[in-house]
């Protein structure tokens, strides 16, 4: 009895699970793991990519053997055939959920990146949800190029994130009329059109060194509830009126045409980590329902515990400005300089002249004592 229980085969627990099931396993692993189980049992074969949906992970990592992930050519035409076979097999009748295509250190040709413009079309045509791309060249000449996505990428509907890290791809403007969630890594100042036109974007994120470039980014995204960036190198123009959010925000440079003090403290409010501000005063009009802040309900994060430097520029000297500056002054515990620029201290335009805005200044609470407040 013993000897014959010895004799029975293993019972295939994994096997005998419904389809769904094993197709929700399948999703935790890289594809080239997913590809190899097909080995174990003929059910397998194509049960990874017929069952929707599916998520694709291709990194060039796994097929490295140094230790240091160095370029080495073998390498790269490895991971190149093994993502074309998979992509082809997929075809179009597939439903895939997410495109994850990581490559790095790559001598990158132009029949290589033809290769990329096919796979990412072919998740486009297969509804894909979520692409995430890193594609990272160090064949230098190809960087100068810039090469472009494909046409198919501007105006996918069913993407609704997207994550970029490249050094070689440049943006034209195109809409993205689902996408809501959008993180940039960029090596370029080429990237700025990427934002003009996304109707339903929520969360953005700009990670970058231009180097000596100076980014311009102009966001255009009704929706847009959070910016978080750590590019110092950036200008920002934005239109998104619900924006809630700006994360690690280290420096604002504001202009103003009709001032508002309740937009300003909103921003500073949005701001939690500001280091430096910039308040450009183009002023056409005040807002005549101009109320004093209630420091005891608004006082800003920052502006208690980052905010080291504050610029005012156009300083006309009228008693609402004069009243912001006081505030900024008392709050400001942290703040080391305050310089204020006066558009025209001489004549009748000016509500204080130079010396009398001195004198006000050395009457006022200072919440930083080694505070230092120039008029220039």
């Amino acid at each position: 009895m013993d000897s014959k229980a010895k004799r029975q085969t293993p019972r295939d627990r994994i096997s005998e699970l419904p389809d769904a099931i094993l197709c929700h396993l399948l999703s935790f692993l890289p594809t080239l793991h997913v590809v190899r189980t097909t080995s174990l049992y003929t059910r397998w074969n194509n049960l990874w990519c017929t069952s929707a949906p599916i998520s694709l992970q291709f990194d060039s990592r796994d097929f490295s053997s140094a230790r240091d992930f160095s370029y080495a050519p073998q390498q790269q035409r490895r991971f190149m055939r093994f993502v074309d076979g998979v992509m082809k097999l997929c075809g179009s009748s597939c439903n895939i959920r997410k495109l994850c295509l990581h490559c790095q250190s790559f001598a990158f040709k132009d029949e290589d990146f033809s290769c990329i413009h096919r796979w990412i079309s072919t998740a486009i045509k297969n509804n894909v949800i979520e692409l995430d791309l890193y594609l990272f060249s160090i064949n230098y000449d190809f960087v100068k190029k810039l090469v472009e996505m494909p046409p198919s990428f501007y105006g996918c509907r069913s993407l609704g994130t997207l994550k970029l890290d490249t050094n070689y791809i440049t943006f034209t403007s195109g809409c993205f009329p689902s996408l809501k969630y959008l993180h940039v890594t960029s090596h370029n100042s080429i990237i700025g059109e990427i934002f003009l036109n996304c109707p339903a974007l929520e969360d953005l994120t700009i990670i970058g060194n231009m180097g000596r470039d100076v980014l311009v980014v102009n966001i255009s995204a009704p929706q847009l509830k959070t910016l978080t960036t750590d590019t110092l190198e950036c200008e920002f123009f934005v239109d998104a009126q619900r924006l809630e959010n700006l994360h690690n925000l280290n420096q604002l440079e504001l202009d103003l045409r009709c001032f508002c003090w309740g937009l300003v403290i909103d921003l500073l409010m949005k701001s939690p980590n500001l280091k430096h501000f910039l308040l450009n005063l183009h002023r056409t009009a005040w807002d005549r329902d101009y109320k004093p802040v209630d420091p005891s309900v608004l006082v800003p994060v920052c502006l208690s515990s980052h905010l080291k430097t504050i610029s005012m520029r156009g300083f006309h000297g009228e008693q609402e400005e004069v009243e912001v500056l006081k505030y900024l002054l008392k709050y400001g515990e942290v703040l080391n300089k305050m310089t204020i620029s006066p558009k025209n201290f001489v004549g009748s335009s000016a509500c204080l002249t130079k010396e009398e805005l001195c004198k006000e200044i050395l009457l006022f609470q200072k919440g930083s004592e080694t505070c230092q407040v120039e008029v220039i």
